[in-house]
């Protein structure tokens, strides 16, 4: 189990093996290990996509942020959750 941090000292525990990333024992389908990192509440993000827990809601990276305790976007949808 590896610890993730972001900017904000919030921390989620999610498991890593040489190819995978868990949320839970839940693995996250198409998470790219490489770049995978901690957003904020249960949302993370890689390259490729934003997820939240372990599945993936977005393919928007670049844009993604959390707007405030309820809301996230990306450059096309606001997220409730």
């Amino acid at each position: 189990e590896k610890e993730l941090r972001n900017e904000k000292a919030e921390t989620a525990s999610f498991a890593f093996d040489k190819n995978h990333v868990y949320w839970g024992i839940r693995q996250i389908e198409g998470a790219d290990l490489s770049s995978f990192e901690f957003v904020g509440k249960s949302y993370t993000k890689d390259k490729n996509g934003v997820y939240y827990q372990e599945k993936r809601f977005s393919n928007d990276p670049k844009h993604f942020k959390i707007l405030d305790q309820n809301f996230a976007a990306d450059a096309q949808y606001i997220y409730f959750g």
